[in-house]
């Protein structure tokens, strides 16, 4: 049981710079979308790249409130990864 958890916590890799990473999907909004298209953040791929990190779900968060703060995109509807916004 130790081990496992130990090769679990080393296999666990992380976001090192949070900040970057959020940097990179408002970068990828900004080039791909027009005003008024709709997406979902599943649909970046400076989201699908880290995914499976430990701290992706404080990475969304991040995300969603410095979409919203920047004045990017709107929140529509949903949640986490199928949170669906619109481009301002």
């Amino acid at each position: 049981m130790v081990l496992y958890l130990k090769e679990r916590m080393i296999n666990m890799a992380m976001i090192l710079n949070i900040h970057d990473q959020v940097d990179k999907v408002i970068n990828e909004i900004e080039r791909n979308y027009s005003k008024g298209l709709t997406f979902t953040l599943s649909e970046l791929s400076a989201v699908q790249v880290v995914e499976d990190m430990s701290n992706f779900s404080t990475f969304l968060n991040m995300c969603r409130s410095q979409i919203s703060n920047r004045r990017v995109a709107s929140y529509v509807t949903g949640s986490g990864i199928n949170a669906k916004f619109r481009k301002i």
